[in-house]
């Protein structure tokens, strides 16, 4: 292939492809120009969008923990969460394990009427009725020899009457169980 150039026409360049190229050239940068204007367009709005977002969250965070908040709520809330830790607390108890562990102290002169839990202070309080002073005996010295009722000490007891048949005297008890719920 010979290029034949004829320079007395001072024509070079082939002027058609030169103006379609130059057509193609300006069409392709016009478009990426609108094309990056529209993604301009597009990150304007979700900046604008995230920044009123953003103002929500800092009007309610300084609600929140702005000035209003007064030292009653603040009780309130420390209470609900104490509330909260005593409910798991109860829940997360086995109570199967240490009904068993009664069970294997206490005889069968002995008959519980109550158990009361106070998780707070990690106690346990009995009440019940004794046949005897002996029986009542037993069950304390039962309870001391039990690695979980180790620590135990008895309010109160009182001679009553015993309802049913037999109704002999009896002697109702209360004993505080100390570091029975751990």
């Amino acid at each position: 292939m010979r290029v034949a150039i004829n320079l007395s026409r001072r024509i070079y360049v082939h002027r058609p492809a030169l103006l379609l190229g130059y057509s193609l050239l300006a069409a392709i940068l016009t478009c990426l120009l609108v094309l990056q204007g529209y993604d301009l367009l597009q990150w304007n709005r979700q900046k604008t969008y995230l920044e009123n977002e953003i103002e929500k969250f800092e009007v309610q965070l300084g609600k929140r923990a702005g000035a209003n908040t007064s030292l009653v709520d603040i009780e309130k809330l420390a209470d609900g969460i104490e509330q909260a830790k005593l409910l798991l607390e109860k829940d997360r108890y086995r109570w199967t394990e240490l009904l068993s562990q009664l069970e294997e102290v206490i005889s069968p002169r002995i008959r519980l009427i109550s158990i009361q839990p106070d998780f707070k202070a990690k106690t346990i309080g009995l009440s019940g009725q004794a046949r005897d002073v002996a029986a009542l005996r037993e069950l304390l010295k039962d309870l001391s020899e039990s690695e979980t009722f180790r620590d135990h000490f008895l309010k109160s007891q009182k001679q009553g009457r015993g309802q049913g048949r037999g109704s002999d005297d009896i002697i109702n008890f209360s004993i505080t169980v100390k570091e029975a719920l751990k």
